[in-house]
């Protein structure tokens, strides 16, 4: 993926006056299950989990394409590598893909195609496909991993007697870290509601291999 975005900035450099315009990324914050909505999990799954994210407006392409013979992912949310007032720039990791805002239409080239005009993208060069349909493609959300991120997930570890068990996991980047987890267990004999780091749960049924609970409250932000 790196080497992608380094081919692209020489190519503008050695073929533009100027930079385009740069992505715009914005800070996303997701807490997740809904508030007081009853839900049912098994052994080793999430409970509770929130997600602060680095991402961009991009699109997910729905029908893999195919490079030197060999067929590319379906449902690919391909990344943002730069944009202009009618055009956008996306790529795959191989391929770049050039969208066409005006008419919703979209193109890709080989690698090595220049692409500093967006507008050779319209007319046709030498390994560059012909524009294609915006039905290939659908709107969606980019997460970039190079960037901020962090989250927090609460997870489900079974029960011994009266003692339900979890795993507090954390997660942060760049770069990914080494996850801090954390062993946590309580006696529901004492409490139907357990709570950690601000995250509180009403266990409703627990088995060893599943539980029935709701959440009343998400954990407690930390970034």
């Amino acid at each position: 993926m790196k080497g992608i975005y380094l081919l692209v900035a020489i190519l503008f450099l050695s073929g533009c006056t100027a930079l385009p315009p740069s992505i715009k990324y914005y800070f996303q914050n997701k807490s997740s299950p809904e508030v007081n909505k009853i839900t049912s999990q098994e052994l080793g799954d999430t409970l509770v989990s929130y997600l602060r994210a680095t991402t961009a407006l991009s699109y997910k392409r729905l029908i893999g394409t195919s490079y030197k013979n060999k067929p590319r992912q379906d449902n690919l949310i391909l990344a943002p590598v730069t944009e202009w007032e009618k055009w956008d720039l996306f790529s795959d990791g191989v391929l770049l893909y050039c969208h066409d805002k005006v008419n919703d239409k979209w193109c890709y080239a080989a690698p090595l195609t220049p692409m500093c005009s967006a507008y050779k993208c319209a007319v046709g060069v030498p390994g560059m496909e012909k524009l294609r349909g915006k039905e290939n493609y659908m709107p969606a959300i980019y997460v970039d991993i190079t960037k901020p991120n962090f989250r927090q997930e609460l997870i489900y570890n079974g029960k011994v007697g009266t003692h339900v068990k979890f795993l507090y996991r954390e997660l942060s980047g760049p770069p990914i870290s080494d996850a801090f987890t954390k062993e946590i267990q309580f006696d529901l004999d004492e409490s139907q509601e357990i709570g950690f780091k601000g995250a509180k749960l009403e266990i409703i049924e627990a088995t060893n291999r599943s539980i029935t609970y709701k959440v009343t409250s998400h954990f407690d932000s930390v970034m």
